[in-house]
């Protein structure tokens, strides 16, 4: 603990920049801060888009957005803001120089940030490093617990977490009602906003036959500009009644809301997966080439399949599914 024990904080200032799964990766620690310092405010600093995670949060007194590609001018109001923000405690969850120099002139006491293997620390007092293993072999949330527990988080409350409001819950109870959502639902996602990552949508095609062929629907789940991959795998499969593609694009609470009436998930690795472990289904991820164990929670309703290079993955996937259906019939 590098708090003296007479330090309670007043305010802490949070900081994860990038996408909404990586920020959904920081709900553990964010949660326990709360509960190791119950009177503390809390504010958040992130994108617009993973800003969506904490806004019906009780964890949190208020969340900052930076824009994704901040002009300069926008930068450094944010600095000057962080500056005149009176925070005790920053703690940056990026590792990254725009992040850095905000905490470098913050006039902030206790500054905590990861830090490379030998790198010269210039914006924090206080660091980790990740090592190599770590980096691709152990679940993101426990990266921001590593540093949290600096300060007193544990590695056991890794739950990640997405509160949506009572309209969300509704909008979900009304979307499961009108587009028939049963208990043999599969939300379906074949695309990734990475082309890098995204898995071959032949292998898609083979999988929804094969699901639907196992009596399951499928509701393809999709975000702004994503509709036309998922429709390319849709006209390709054979049973297309079981299928719901048409549909308005929800706002991510509402498609956290929605998952929550699907029996499971399975899709690529992406936002979408990780809005559905949030919602507490059981998800099947499909990797290309990324680390699924460093983008996977170590809880066996969660399992993955590396597609890069895997010329039985179709196989495969059958295996890791009926396990899964294996498994619901013993509970």
């Amino acid at each position: 603990m590098i708090f003296p024990a007479s330090f309670q904080p007043k305010k802490i200032l949070v900081i994860k920049l990038k996408k909404l799964g990586d920020v959904l990766g920081t709900t553990p620690c964010v949660r326990q801060l709360k509960q190791l310092y119950p009177e503390a405010e809390i504010t958040f600093l992130s994108e617009p888009l993973g800003a969506q995670v904490y806004e019906f949060s009780s964890h949190i007194k208020e969340v900052w957005i930076l824009p994704r590609k901040p002009k300069v001018l926008e930068y450094l109001k944010m600095i000057k803001k962080v500056n005149q923000g009176k925070f005790d405690v920053i703690i940056d969850l990026y590792h990254h120089n725009k992040t850095a120099l905000m905490a470098m002139f913050s006039g902030v006491r206790y500054r905590l940030g990861f830090t490379h293997e030998n790198e010269k620390v210039w914006s924090y007092n206080y660091t980790v490093s990740l090592t190599s293993h770590e980096k691709i072999a152990v679940n993101s949330t426990h990266h921001q617990l590593k540093l949290t527990n600096l300060i007193g988080t544990n590695y056991v409350d890794d739950a990640i977490e997405f509160k949506i409001s009572d309209r969300e819950k509704k909008f979900g109870q009304n979307f499961s009602k009108e587009h028939n959502l049963e208990a043999n639902t599969i939300a379906f996602c074949v695309q990734s906003e990475r082309k890098e990552a995204q898995v071959p949508l032949e292998l898609w095609v083979k999988i929804g036959d094969y699901l639907t062929g196992r009596g399951n629907k499928l509701l393809f789940i999709y975000g702004p500009g994503e509709k036309e991959k998922a429709n390319i795998v849709f006209q390709q499969l054979n049973n297309k009644t079981a299928c719901i593609i048409d549909y308005s694009v929800p706002k991510v609470a509402e498609t956290r809301a929605i998952l929550e009436h699907c029996a499971m998930y399975v899709g690529n690795d992406g936002g979408n997966k990780h809005l559905a472990v949030a919602a507490g289904i059981p998800t099947i991820g499909l990797f290309y080439g990324d680390s699924p164990t460093v983008w996977t929670p170590n809880k066996p309703q969660h399992r993955f399949l590396q597609t890069k290079e895997n010329l039985t993955a179709y196989n495969d996937f059958l295996m890791i599914y009926e396990k899964w259906k294996k498994s619901q019939k013993k509970s």
